[in-house]
């Protein structure tokens, strides 16, 4: 019944040392990634505060731009 205890024992430890493993990577994967909003966005955001700078109209929003197409 020992052999049977330990076993157990060593399972148990593998299984949570496994566990730990994938808790630690999905915190990795999380601090990869970047926060707010994704770049090309920002960089879309930012080309089309630029073309309306270019074009004279400083203060246009988006929305109304898009209606008009």
């Amino acid at each position: 019944m020992s052999v049977d205890l330990g076993f157990i024992d060593i399972h148990v430890r593998e299984h949570v040392a496994e566990l730990i493993r994938e808790a630690e990577h999905e915190r990795l994967i999380e601090l990869a990634r970047p926060r707010g909003r994704p770049l090309r966005i920002r960089c879309a955001e930012w080309l089309h505060a630029l073309a309306e700078r270019v074009e004279g109209e400083p203060h246009g929003s988006v929305a109304g731009a898009e209606s008009l197409s």
